[in-house]
């Protein structure tokens, strides 16, 4: 998602629950429906490879939402109606390798609907990926469906160590506070909490540089990325990370430490010489437990010097795979998520609980069902609230990527 400065959520004007909803609900369930059945197809699911040197992929994805929620209001100070939302997306992907080394990527996504991400206030959405409003203008820059284009360069350093270097159009949550079981918001947990650490986040799709170096169980990760703040002016985002990979009786496991941090044009204006920067550091580990259990924790604190919602986040949660009842591609997971919020916050704190599964149809398509509790207490009008929110939700995707 692009990287978002501001400290107070803005909500949108939220009109009733009526007859009006069907229609879009109408057109989820014939998207389901036909994805439903191109997914099962054998014959749709592999990618195109043009030749071999050039593959093409597409993902067609859909998901419904439906909120409840209490003394949550809007910028109008209007108390918002339960919300039931949908989402169609659709993914493009190409990737050319002239040679061995060297790789250009390319990704569009086209998206019709915000689900419940453009009534949800509570700054981190119900949904951490990419919706109509995040594909149209990609961080001011004029630029609308487009989200990443790069060129990598891959240098060989002997049997065991490569190092990597990519320049583009990129997301740094690629590169940095990587997960096995909380990464993606299509195949995993939904809520943006659960995707990456969000303080108030790492940024994607600017145009920005990438280096990795791999050598047997270590790795190290830079980025750097050239960024707007809210007035409009540009600041330098840059970010590290050492991980280390640990093999034992109990399965694999990856522990990470990360860091970032920007000049201080982070937060700036004209008419305010008090520039800020931001900086933060925090852990991402997960690990397996055995055949069909895995567990993931994830931590990170960042300075308050520059107004933040939150200055401290910790989740944590665990993965079960299907082998357990005899279906080894399904698998459902559970998680927990504490924020706090930063000094120069209206937030105290937000609770995040999430939990899904996953049912496998064929072998590029899956169905999945989620649930979400979220709690928070917050200042509002000279007082204080509690708003909390409850979102059920179903989702399919269906993947032709190889």
């Amino acid at each position: 998602m692009q990287f978002d400065h501001t400290v107070i959520d803005r909500h949108a004007k939220t009109q009733p629950f009526d007859a009006a909803f069907w229609t879009p609900v109408k057109q989820q369930l014939l998207w389901i429906i036909l994805v439903s059945c191109v997914g099962i197809s054998p014959s749709l699911a592999p990618a195109y490879e043009v030749n071999e040197k050039v593959t093409l992929g597409a993902a067609g994805r859909t998901f419904v939402q439906y909120g409840h929620s209490s003394n949550t209001f809007d910028m109008n100070g209007k108390e918002l109606d339960d919300k039931p939302r949908g989402v169609l997306i659709g993914d493009l992907t190409a990737d050319f390798h002239p040679t061995d080394s060297d790789e250009f990527y390319t990704w569009f996504r086209f998206v019709k609907g915000n689900g419940l991400n453009r009534f949800e206030p509570a700054v981190l959405t119900p949904y951490g990926g990419d919706v109509r409003d995040d594909v149209k203008d990609i961080n001011e820059t004029n630029r609308s469906y487009l989200l990443e284009a790069w060129y990598k360069r891959t240098f060989g350093m002997g049997d065991t160590s490569a190092l990597a270097a990519t320049a583009g159009i990129i997301d740094s949550a690629a590169y940095i506070d990587d997960n096995a079981y909380a990464n993606d918001p299509d195949a995993q947990f939904m809520h943006e909490i659960f995707s990456n650490s969000n303080l108030p986040g790492f940024p994607s799709y600017a145009v920005g540089t990438a280096l990795e170096f791999d050598t047997e169980n270590w790795s190290l990760r830079s980025v750097y990325m050239n960024l707007k703040n809210e007035e409009d002016r540009t600041y330098n985002y840059f970010a590290g990370q050492a991980g280390y990979r640990l093999e034992t009786a109990l399965g694999e496991g990856n522990y990470r430490l990360f860091v970032f941090t920007t000049n201080d044009r982070f937060q700036d204006s004209s008419s305010n010489p008090d520039e800020k920067a931001l900086s933060g550091y925090g852990v991402s580990t997960d690990q397996q437990w055995g055949a069909a259990l895995g567990i993931f924790f994830r931590a990170a604190i960042q300075q308050d010097v520059a107004v933040v919602n939150f200055d401290r986040q910790f989740s944590s949660g665990a993965n079960v795979n299907g082998r357990l009842w005899g279906r080894p591609t399904d698998e459902c997971g559970l998680g927990y998520a504490y924020l706090n919020g930063g000094s120069g916050s209206d937030f105290d704190n937000s609770h995040v609980v999430e939990a899904y599964i996953k049912y496998q149809l064929s072998k590029h398509a899956d169905l999945r069902f989620d649930v979400q509790y979220k709690k928070r207490s917050l200042k509002y009008d000279g007082g204080r609230v509690n708003p909390y929110l409850c979102v059920l939700g179903t989702r399919l995707n269906a993947n032709f990527k190889t």
